[in-house]
């Protein structure tokens, strides 16, 4: 049962990857005003489920066919996200073509092959995690991504600075042909005082 108009859930009909429906679900569920339960961390490059059994009852049900939470986390391995487990987002997941705002980075996720090594299953499941994990950036130390209202603002803002910017540069130019042209005026009179002042030459009496 949906608890909101905006969580439109499974669109029958139209393929939509796991990836891709789990962007829309982040996007609706904030929309909903549902973010305490699961959402996209500050940074807009990783996502957390604040609360599981919630998530589960009320939002997963809702988008996806999984009777259980450990099956909605176990197509997030096979995509390829990982759990980050240290620093300021520790729990929440991340892919680096998972962020927010921009969903068409989640079309360009691919299913990791689920095949391995005959006998070495377990043990080369480790290691490409390990290697995984060991990708995952420190994106604290990278600039936020802005949702599209923000993007909007900042855009709007920096224009309007450029403007007021190059209004000042205009003012103070015109200033400045004033201010120098100005003293060729002064010198040009006083030039013409001078020349005055200056005796006018003998007439020859021849």
């Amino acid at each position: 049962e949906k608890d909101h108009p905006a969580m439109t859930g499974i669109t029958r009909g139209i393929l939509e990857p796991f990836p891709e429906r789990l962007h829309r679900l982040l996007s609706e569920v904030e929309a909903a005003g549902l973010s305490h339960i699961i959402s996209f961390t500050e940074d807009g490059k990783a996502f957390k489920i604040h609360k599981p059994e919630e998530f589960f009852r009320r939002i997963v049900q809702v988008y996806f066919k999984q009777t259980r939470l450990s099956s909605f986390k176990r197509q997030l391995n096979l995509y390829g996200f990982e759990l980050i487990d240290h620093g300021k987002s520790k729990g929440s997941y991340y892919h680096e073509m998972f962020v927010r705002s921009q969903p068409s980075l989640a079309r360009q996720i691919r299913r990791i092959d689920s095949k391995f090594g005959d006998g070495n299953k377990i043990k080369n499941r480790k290691v490409a995690k390990k290697a995984r994990s060991s990708n995952v950036p420190d994106f604290y130390s990278m600039p936020p991504v802005l949702s599209n209202e923000e993007a909007a603002k900042k855009q709007s803002e920096s224009r309007q600075s450029a403007e007021e910017t190059k209004t000042d540069s205009s003012d103070s130019n015109q200033m400045t042909e004033s201010s120098s042209s100005n003293p060729r005026k002064r010198k040009s009179s006083d030039d013409e005082v001078e020349q005055d002042r200056k005796p006018s030459p003998k007439k020859s009496d021849n």
